[in-house]
């Protein structure tokens, strides 16, 4: 038996199907949106300080800003 015969048997794609195809697709674009949404509302805030002392760290004068560790940390990276 070749895929013709398994054609003719089966049917063709039709007006089910494509609905069901594109439900489908449909849900796994929003589910995917959500996952990418996940990554930066569950971040955690890092507080951030200025090297120069009095100053702001969103002040146009503050030439480098530090952070209290070296990484970002957010639950979709690997935290050692």
């Amino acid at each position: 038996m070749d895929i013709d015969d398994v054609y003719m048997r089966t049917g063709e794609f039709g007006n089910f199907q494509w609905r069901a195809f594109i439900a489908l697709c449909l849900s796994s674009m929003f589910c995917g949106s959500e996952m990418v949404q996940n990554i930066f509302a569950s971040a955690v805030p890092v507080v951030k300080k200025c090297s120069t002392e009095g100053l702001d760290p969103c002040d146009e004068k503050c030439e480098q800003i530090l952070f209290p560790e070296d990484r970002f940390i957010s639950f979709a990276t690997e935290v050692s």
